[in-house]
């Protein structure tokens, strides 16, 4: 649940998830910002009808060596107002479509708990080593979360 986000606040602060990945539905107005390594900045995550997001996580960066890294993001619910130029269908112009709430339905996709994941041996080399040690989530992001045993 998102309230509406003043100018300048965040809904969620920035974050990586600690997940595998995670699927969003889109949605309007856009509430999902993540951050460009290409464009060195952050963006917003467009809406698309029927699609979803993926948001690569944690356990996948590890796993792949950081050839998959995590992908920062930070969520907000922005104020629509009226004559912001936006095309958009659902704008109806009315203060409550302006100030309303927010919702979103994230899927966090994780391993086993226990189940020790190492780096996948296409994902690491002679010339590029793991970096990372097999290790179980409630080992490593469980402990982080405070899920350990």
């Amino acid at each position: 649940h998102y309230p509406p986000t003043p100018a300048g606040d965040y809904g969620i602060n920035p974050h990586v998830d600690t997940t595998f990945f995670t699927l969003l539905a889109t949605t309007h107005p856009e509430g999902l910002v993540v951050y460009s390594r290409t464009r060195d900045r952050w963006v917003r995550a467009r809406p698309v009808p029927g699609a979803l997001i993926v948001n690569t996580g944690e356990t996948l960066a590890r796993v792949t060596n950081d050839k998959w890294p995590a992908t920062r993001h930070y969520a907000l619910n922005p104020q629509i107002t009226v004559g912001s130029g936006a095309p958009c269908d659902a704008c109806t112009g009315d203060a409550a479509h302006q100030a309303s709430d927010r919702y979103s339905l994230p899927f966090f996709f994780n391993p086993t708990a226990d189940y020790r994941l190492a780096v996948l041996p296409t994902c690491c080399s002679e010339e590029m080593p793991a970096k990372y040690k097999p290790e179980s989530y409630l080992e490593g992001q469980g402990v982080v979360q405070g899920e350990e045993k």
